[in-house]
């Protein structure tokens, strides 16, 4: 086991508020995606996936999808 652990990864040199700025600056058209990165000092490709919506939406349900529907599986333990 190392005794000193050092991170190798620096958190972000950019505010989530300069983030949903930049998306909104470039959504809205006042700015390009690259001008908004290089002005608030965020990485292009993540720009990008905020823009696009890669980034930032998570699912409500965690892990794969049910084999039944929700309310069929109310159905069956109202039975048991």
């Amino acid at each position: 086991m190392v005794r000193t652990y050092k991170c190798k990864i620096l958190p972000p040199s950019y505010s989530k508020e300069d983030l949903n700025t930049a998306v909104e600056n470039v959504k809205s058209g006042r700015m390009t995606l690259y001008r908004a990165a290089k002005l608030y000092k965020i990485p292009k490709a993540t720009l990008f996936k905020h823009v696009k919506g890669m980034r930032g939406v998570k699912s409500q349900t965690l892990g794969r999808p049910t084999a039944l529907p929700f309310h069929e599986e109310k159905k069956i333990v109202g039975c048991l």
